[in-house]
């Protein structure tokens, strides 16, 4: 089974995505998917994307710029048991 990465950003993710791809080319052997979230704004799209998470045991990785929307998506994490990494 492909673990999975989510790419969340409140822009268009590229930043995140670069980041990722180059900390992959580390994992050759490992399969990993990426599913990107660009321009996430709202609480309502941050919990939807969590929820996913947990579904899908994925983990969290985000460039989210606003203070505290970012803190509401570690928040959301944390309480789902999601591991995120925060690129900002």
């Amino acid at each position: 089974m492909k673990r999975k990465v989510f790419i969340v950003s409140d822009a268009t993710g590229t930043t995140a995505e670069r980041v990722v791809m180059a900390a992959l080319r580390q994992f050759p052997n490992d399969s990993v998917a990426n599913e990107i979230y660009p321009r996430v704004r709202t609480e309502q799209e941050l919990e939807d994307i969590v929820e996913r998470a947990t579904e899908d045991g994925a983990l969290v990785v985000h460039t989210i710029v606003d203070h505290d929307q970012r803190e509401l998506l570690q928040r959301h994490c944390a309480d789902a048991g999601i591991t995120d990494v925060d690129l900002i």
